[in-house]
């Protein structure tokens, strides 16, 4: 009908399309469909334990806890394509060793 179109005229009609989102100017690649890793941006940040604001323990029910803050620490960033290391990632076990996948 007039009003309708094709799969493959909604295909080309959103690979020919760019925009700004949040991370910036999406522009995508005609023939697979996928972002251009050119125009991402993003970056990596890792939440750890600031060690340099730990307070002294605060009640909680029958026990006294130490008040623990945690801080963002930007660890990479992908721009153009390429990610670049700024600080090593700190996993779970405090290593920057990545941890075995499940079994």
């Amino acid at each position: 009908t007039a009003n309708s179109f094709t799969g493959e005229e909604l295909y080309q009609a959103y690979v020919n399309t760019t925009f700004r989102g949040a991370s910036g100017l999406v522009d995508l690649d005609r023939i697979t469909g996928t972002r251009k890793p050119q125009s991402a941006f993003f970056s990596l940040t890792n939440f750890v334990i600031d060690e340099d604001d730990i307070d002294d323990a605060s009640q909680v029910g029958d026990q006294q806890l130490p008040q623990v803050r945690f801080k963002g620490v930007e660890t990479s960033i992908l721009n153009s394509g390429t990610w670049t290391v700024i600080k090593p990632y700190t996993f779970n076990d405090g290593t920057h060793t990545i941890p075995l996948d499940l079994p």
